[in-house]
This record gives structure tokens, C-alpha cells and sequence, in this order.
């Protein structure tokens, strides 16, 4: 049975699961082919704006996606990849695949050698750190709501 891993969870690891599930559906219903998406944690985390009312739901469950189609999913970090023997380490577990995708996604760097760098800056990267600056923002001194809100009043 062909095997095709995935590593990552975000959209790049989401669509190609789909598309793995898509392409083994419009194969005159060749069940024989297996697909996991490894990812550390439980949810697809949309990035949340200022302006979203509450960012902390701006999440989906892994399984109320991957599940329907029929796409397993790994709670792991990898390790290692051995493309010589098509396996990878998942938190202690090898894995064989036949086809593997990558989309692990991206790590930000920040330079907290900069003057300032590592207080004052606001990376936008994940539901937390955008409900403690939607906070921030609110105590601070009145201020003009986005025009994409299509207010245009002053807020406290």
C-alpha cells in the first residue's frame, strides 16, 4: 500500500492532504492509498487580525478536516528525514513513505541583539500574541478604528 506523508500542519500541509485524498477518490476508488499529516499540535491556526473580535477562535481542529476525508493525523515533531530509506522520525516513531511532502512552514528569527527588538516588537503570530496586543491597544489613548471596520469613530 502506497504511503504519502505529510509534514505540517498549516494550509500548505492541510491542501495537500486534501489533494492526496482528492487524487485517491478520483482514482476509480483505489482505497489502497494511505495518507498521514504530522504536525505538533491539534489545530490549523488561521492568522487572526486586530480587528477580529476574538482571535483566540480563529482555529480549526485537525481532525474535523482530516478526518472526513480520511487522512490520518500524527500528533509529532520530526526529527530526521532519510530520503536514502523514505522514512521519517516522528517523535521516536520511523515512518516509511513512499511519496513526502514537506511543509513544515516557518520559524521566526528575531534579533534580540537590535536595541529595542526584543520588547517592542509585535510579530502577529498566533491567537495569543494578538489578544494580548488587541489589549494593549485598548488601553491605550483613544484611536481611530480601522476603515475596514467602516466606523471611522474614535474607540476607548
Amino acid at each position: 500500500m502506497a504511503h504519502v506523508v505529510i509534514i505540517g500542519g498549516g494550509f500548505a500541509g492541510v491542501w495537500s492532504a486534501a489533494g492526496a485524498a482528492l487524487a485517491r477518490e478520483r482514482a476509480a476508488g483505489d482505497t489502497d492509498l494511505r495518507i498521514t499529516l504530522i504536525a505538533p499540535n491539534d489545530h490549523l491556526v488561521l492568522r487572526p487580525r486586530l480587528y477580529e473580535p476574538e482571535p483566540d477562535l480563529a482555529k480549526v481542529e485537525l481532525r474535523r478536516i482530516l478526518g472526513p476525508i480520511g487522512v490520518r493525523h500524527l500528533r509529532a515533531s520530526v526529527s530526521t528525514i532519510d530520503t536514502d530509506r523514505r522514512t521519517v522520525v516522528a517523535d521516536g516513531e520511523e515512518i516509511g513513505y513512499d511519496r513526502l511532502v514537506l511543509a513544515a512552514g516557518s520559524r521566526l528569527v528575531r534579533p534580540h541583539d537590535l536595541p529595542g527588538a526584543g520588547c517592542c516588537w509585535w510579530t502577529g503570530r498566533g491567537c495569543s500574541r494578538t489578544s494580548s496586543a488587541r489589549a494593549r491597544v485598548r488601553r491605550s489613548k483613544p484611536h481611530w478604528t480601522s476603515w475596514a471596520s467602516n466606523t471611522g469613530s474614535a474607540r476607548r
